[in-house]
């Protein structure tokens, strides 16, 4: 049986999509430095109110 596929389907992710996930979950894992690799350039980080009551760390 032949494809009638005329151009490569999408199965996955590439190595540089990857490769942005495995660092994104890196720096939440505990290398915060690594967020400048995987965010945006503008991005800004908008600090809480202040009083604001922190999540309850996870167990």
């Amino acid at each position: 049986m032949t494809s009638t596929y005329s151009s490569p389907r999408v199965l996955g992710t590439t190595d540089q999509e990857r490769q942005l996930v495995e660092t994104l979950y890196r720096a939440i894992g505990g290398e915060p430095d690594l967020l400048d690799d995987v965010l945006s350039p503008d991005w800004e980080d908008i600090p809480s109110i202040p009083d604001q009551p922190r999540r309850a760390p996870r167990a």
